[in-house]
């Protein structure tokens, strides 16, 4: 516990210092201009000028103050804020405390206005009413009294309030800001928000602003640097689910949703709004220009001595600002320079407040959850596809009472989950892409990694999300930190038309592989392309072979009308490679036609399979959708994958099969045993050669598929699959 301070005073003021050298001095001014109505009010007061890690010139500025009685100068070298102004405090002699950076000033109303704030209630922070940003741009945000739900809606986007506040120093003490500590930061944000935790009360002093001096390009602040680091927010009680899930949010607090569906950026002519400021400074340089006998001489019109003909400028409304903001404003004005409300700079003043709607959306995400879960299972979407199986039947198992995690699963990307009805019904499914769609792509990252540090997220699973890994990239030391486990799926790499290679377990695992646990794939090729071409350690890498539930039908001998019929079914899509199998269709022998299931993506009709012996009949809902009776074998296609699961379900079914020697494919079919391999997935000359093998031989198609469910039964049965779960993440 620290002492009570002898000699006490009524406020302290801290003026934290690093670099700012010879600009202190203007914050000094500032603070014995305000501090004036405190002496005239009798109110005692000191000051704390806290160099922390100071400059030279910083230092030798403040050497000018070592005689002043109100003044007590402190060095040290702590290179954090918070450290820096918990040590002053612990070393004041307030009764109260404020705080200023030593390149921002204060209003004149500031210090006594806070401490009559402060001092006339318990429990209680002033805050400043305005916050005037200069240097860069003028940004102006203005602070209001408002209630606690809706302070937090605009806090969980970024802070609004500043780092200048004055509250007792007793309270300062019991809540002393957190050491700034990668991955965490924003001690005045976090702050702000432990206070609020306890029930402390944050209120606006009337008539005074903050002059915040950002100069960017010169001195980026503390605060840019942890944005740029993807530092977050550590856990406190008010972000946490619980707590969350009771904001109220109501019809007045949710903001117009803004328009992101054109995000194209106009690099090629001046926008509007720049435009007419433009033109006034081109008059006001002509103007100036016009004065110099060489510059008329140039222009062939030396005898001209009058100003151009002057450029008529749009008027663009005026910021309504508060008399008294404005006279303040100009008075501060007198110390410094560089900021004064001239009718252009006014004009020209950005109004600015954290974007609400990030709060609100935070908070549904939240409320969309039924319960709080340890595990995040990122997904683009969750479709018929066999990787969605392979992503439910893990979440079901581990959600089970034998591993019991608490799973929740995100859809990143827009569209129509059409199999979350297939999910337990512990496991909870958020389709982020719409509860988040109306804030930018970097803000649903930055939710993401506030809830799994708020939350303590033990685990998080990608299954094929861009998202996914970007967050991980963005918060890979928060990950680490936390020492949260990691898992991702890798099945395949994608092969472009163009011949372009790429896909996750190329373009994303191997920049993260670091903060991975295990990585989890279907079948060997994909795990021995990790190995050979990333030198990803054996150690984390796992095959998880996937069963079939289905019943299996006895392969047998169709009965038919003299047509060799083949049935292909899959999502027809580009990975699918519809122009081989069209131009398959092409060459077909005579009595040979191919049957077409499947949902026809982006760029694909039913049309584009209207040829002679091909046909386009439907989209299907499962291998139980398909008539495969009522065909002789079963045609695949790809460019690329993993273990396609349809081939496992069909092989079920009793059918032989003919596939491409691509991805983890020869894991199940082994060619002339288990089926027929095309050693080249783009050549329809081998596939006809397959597709006759068979047509000529019922005998070949029998043994085929029987051999075929013989290792669907040895290698892919749900015993098989459970002992695998259980070591990859038992």
């Amino acid at each position: 516990m620290v002492k009570p301070p002898t000699n006490p005073v009524d406020v302290s003021v801290v003026v934290t210092a690093h670099n700012e050298g010879i600009l202190a001095h203007k914050t000094m001014l500032s603070i014995f201009r305000s501090a004036k109505k405190l002496e005239k009010n009798k109110i005692s007061y000191e000051i704390i000028v806290h160099i922390d890690n100071g400059t030279d010139e910083t230092d030798n500025y403040f050497k000018k103050y070592e005689n002043d009685s109100r003044i007590v100068i402190l060095r040290n070298s702590f290179g954090d804020l918070s450290s820096s102004r918990n040590y002053a405090v612990n070393n004041s002699r307030g009764r109260y405390v404020t705080f200023i950076d030593a390149d921002d000033l204060y209003s004149e109303e500031w210090l006594l206005g806070g401490f009559r704030v402060v001092s006339s209630q318990e429990e209680v922070v002033a805050r400043m009413n305005y916050i005037l940003t200069f240097c860069d741009h003028s940004v102006l945000t203005e602070l209001r009294d408002m209630s606690k739900d809706e302070m937090l809606l605009y806090l969980i986007d970024s802070n609004y309030l500043s780092s200048v506040f004055m509250c007792s120093r007793d309270l300062y003490q019991r809540f002393p800001q957190r050491k700034n500590q990668s991955p965490y930061g924003f001690e005045d944000w976090q702050w702000v928000l432990d206070t609020m935790s306890a029930g402390v009360i944050h209120q606006v002093v009337p008539e005074t602003v903050l002059f915040y001096r950002k100069d960017s390009l010169s001195k980026p602040s503390y605060l840019t640097q942890q944005s740029v680091a993807r530092r977050t927010l550590s856990p406190t009680k008010l972000l946490g689910y619980e707590e969350v899930r009771k904001i109220m949010i109501t019809t007045e607090q949710q903001p117009e949703a803004p328009d992101l569906s054109d995000t194209e950026e106009h690099t090629g002519a001046i926008d509007q709004k720049m435009y007419e400021p433009l033109k006034f400074i081109l008059y006001k340089t002509l103007v100036h220009l016009n004065r110099y006998k060489l510059y008329r001489r140039l222009r062939g019109r030396d005898d001209i001595s009058e100003e151009p003909e002057q450029i008529e400028v749009a008027e663009e409304p005026q910021l309504a600002l508060p008399e008294w903001l404005i006279d303040e404003w100009k008075s501060i004005n007198k110390i410094e320079k560089t900021t004064f409300p001239s009718n252009y700079i006014i004009r020209d003043t950005e109004l600015w407040m954290p974007n609400k709607k990030v709060g609100i959306d935070f908070v549904r995400f939240n409320q969309s959850l039924d319960q709080k879960p340890d595990t995040l299972f990122f997904v683009p979407w969750l479709v018929r596809g066999g990787g969605d199986k392979v992503f439910i039947n893990t979440a079901n198992e581990l959600n089970s009472g034998k591993y019991n995690w608490n799973i929740a699963f995100i859809q990143t990307l827009p569209g129509e989950s059409t199999t979350t009805d297939r999910l337990d019904k512990g496991v909870d499914f958020v389709d982020i892409a719409d509860t988040m769609g109306d804030i930018d792509y970097e803000s649903r990252i930055n939710l993401m990694a506030m809830f799994i540090a708020q939350n303590n997220i033990k685990r998080i699973v990608i299954g094929n999300s861009r998202f996914g890994y970007d967050l991980l990239l963005r918060y890979r030391h928060l990950i680490k930190s936390m020492g949260v486990k990691v898992y991702t799926f890798a099945f395949s790499e994608t092969i472009e038309l163009t011949g372009r290679v790429g896909g996750y377990i190329h373009e994303c695992i191997p920049f993260v592989d670091d903060i991975i646990y295990r990585i989890v794939s279907d079948n060997t090729r994909t795990i021995d392309q990790m190995t050979e071409e990333h030198a990803i350690s054996e150690t984390k890498l796992f095959i998880n072979h996937q069963y079939v539930d289905n019943r299996f039908n006895k392969p047998r001998i169709r009965q038919g009308d003299g047509v060799f019929k083949l049935l292909w079914a899959g999502r027809v899509c580009m990975q699918k490679t519809p122009e081989v199998l069209r131009a398959i269709s092409e060459i077909l022998p005579d009595n040979t036609a191919i049957d077409v299931y499947g949902d026809l993506e982006e760029g694909y009709t039913a049309d584009y399979f209207g040829l002679k012996n091909i046909t386009y009949i439907r989209g299907f809902k499962g291998i139980d959708d398909l008539p495969t009776k009522e065909y002789d074998a079963y045609l695949y296609t790809s460019s690329s994958d993993g273990m396609p699961n349809m081939l496992l379900e069909v092989a079920a079914k009793g059918l032989p099969i003919i596939a491409p020697d691509v991805g983890g494919i020869r894991d199940f079919i082994i060619n002339d045993e288990t089926g027929i391999l095309v050693s080249d997935y783009s050549s329809p000359e081998l596939f006809i050669q397959a597709i006759n093998k068979l047509k000529d031989s019922p005998d070949l198609r029998l043994r085929l598929a029987s051999r075929a469910q013989s290792r669907l039964k040895e290698s892919y049965s749900k015993d098989n699959w459970k002992k695998e779960i259980e070591n990859i993440y038992g």
